[in-house]
């Protein structure tokens, strides 16, 4: 059986050894409880499904709940350009990584090849993106890259994106060279440290619907109006014939 709970593994004991575990877990602490799902064909893990091979081996699919719709970033969005073509690419990948199985990778790589043509991608910008997926190799794809830390300064020079604005990296990388005039500005923002960095804009959406609740505060309750029993009583005016 294979058991999901923070993480996925095999279960070597029975069924039973595993439901007194798991007794035993949750007896440990009043507040601390834990669920546990397992099957003898396979359990969802995160875009996992692990299960067992004929070989007792775990092997691992491409898992996607029913509810995902696979929307996909249009082409003709207003993104940047490497942003669009990364799609396909890290779609195929993600494809391509978590299929241990040739027969499972093949089935998945039609259907996600129909996802994205259904979204406006190219059919050979598709292709071209699986087969560079495939030129990888697979067991590398889940090695953690360590990222040492250079000590270089980073300064971001942060946009929105819209596409009607110029080259913002052409035209700084062209005129950053001004800094290292300056000996006593170049140290405090050397001209290597220079970058665009780009952030949606708000679309109307955004514009039109806060996401965010208004503090009980500012709440404006509406004040009932009380009329006083020494108030005059009202004047009955004679009708008009």
């Amino acid at each position: 059986a294979v058991v999901s709970t923070q993480s996925t593994g095999p279960w070597i004991g029975s069924e039973a050894q595993l439901l007194e575990f798991m007794d035993w877990l949750n007896s440990i602490h009043p507040s601390l409880k834990f669920t546990v799902k397992y099957s003898r064909d396979g359990v969802e893990f995160l875009d996992l499904f692990v299960y067992t091979g004929t070989d007792n081996k775990l092997n691992t699919r491409l898992y996607s709940k029913g509810s995902d719709t696979h929307s996909y970033l249009t082409p003709n969005s207003c993104h940047k350009l490497h942003m669009i073509e990364n799609i396909p690419f890290n779609t195929a990948r993600r494809v391509y990584q978590n299929n241990s199985e040739l027969v499972n990778y093949e089935s998945d790589k039609v259907t996600f090849t129909r996802y994205l043509l259904e979204r406006g991608y190219d059919s050979k910008f598709v292709n071209d993106a699986f087969e560079r997926a495939e030129s990888l190799d697979r067991k590398t794809l889940y090695q953690v890259n360590e990222q040492k830390s250079t000590g270089k300064l980073f300064l971001p020079l942060v946009t929105e994106t819209n596409p009607a604005l110029p080259d913002m990296t052409k035209i700084i990388n062209k005129h950053k060279h001004i800094l290292s005039l300056d000996p006593t500005l170049e140290k405090v923002i050397p001209a290597d440290s220079l970058f665009v960095s780009h952030r949606s804009a708000k679309t109307i959406s955004d514009l039109l619907i806060s996401s965010k609740r208004p503090h009980p505060s500012a709440v404006i309750e509406p004040v009932a109006e009380q009329i006083n029993s020494t108030d005059p009583e009202p004047v009955n005016l004679p009708s008009e014939n």
